[in-house]
């Protein structure tokens, strides 16, 4: 449980496992009660650190549009220092307060803001979640979509949505027509030097 934010599927946004970790393991320390306690904690504060990941995000993208600025203009010492200063505000400063506020305030304080949570942010949340892996295959196959690799991929859905069959049963027939599409090209090359001597000798 505690490794939940481990493997996010497509675009959206999972718990965050490190700070689950981090966090439920420093209470289960000050409280000696043991991996049960940290296991138990590791949702709701995992669903808390998913939450400060967006805030992260957008930080983020503050400070990086200020540094594009900066190298547009070709001040690369401005873009470095701004570079610093955001990791510093956004990656270790707003996790270092939420960390440092979820030990200070206990274990009650963090299942009771969550459960504070209006139902109505969840389900948005959850709906955006779901939108962003399919906005982002969009965005994908935009890039690579070609005449000759679009009948490959409306084979491989069908695969998928109509016959059921799993990811890696697909990639094994994926990887067979590639082989039977290569192999012509390997029979026809171009014999070696002094076959055609040898060959007519015979």
């Amino acid at each position: 449980v505690i490794f939940i934010g481990s493997f996010p599927v497509g675009a959206a946004v999972s718990p965050d496992g490190a700070a689950a970790g981090v966090i439920g393991t420093a209470f289960a320390i000050m409280t000696n009660s043991g991996a049960e306690l940290a296991t138990a904690l590791a949702v709701p504060i995992g669903l808390l650190g998913g939450f400060l990941f967006i805030v992260v995000k957008l930080f983020n993208s503050v400070f990086s549009t200020a540094m594009g600025k900066q190298l547009e203009k070709r001040k690369m010492k401005a873009a470095s220092r701004i570079y610093v200063i955001g990791c510093w505000i956004s990656t270790f400063g707003i996790y270092f307060v939420f960390g440092l506020l979820a030990v200070y305030s206990g274990s009650g304080a963090v299942q009771t803001f969550v459960k504070s949570i209006p139902v109505d942010v969840i389900n948005g949340l959850s709906a955006a979640a779901n939108l962003l892996p399919a906005i982002g295959f969009a965005m994908l196959l935009k890039m690579i979509i070609s005449k000759k690799m679009s009948p490959f991929f409306f084979i491989g859905f069908m695969l998928a949505a109509y016959l059921k069959l799993p990811t890696i049963a697909i990639t094994l027939l994926a990887v067979m027509f590639v082989i039977i599409m290569l192999t012509p090209h390997n029979l026809n090359t171009s014999p070696a030097v002094g076959q055609e001597d040898i060959d007519d000798d015979f």
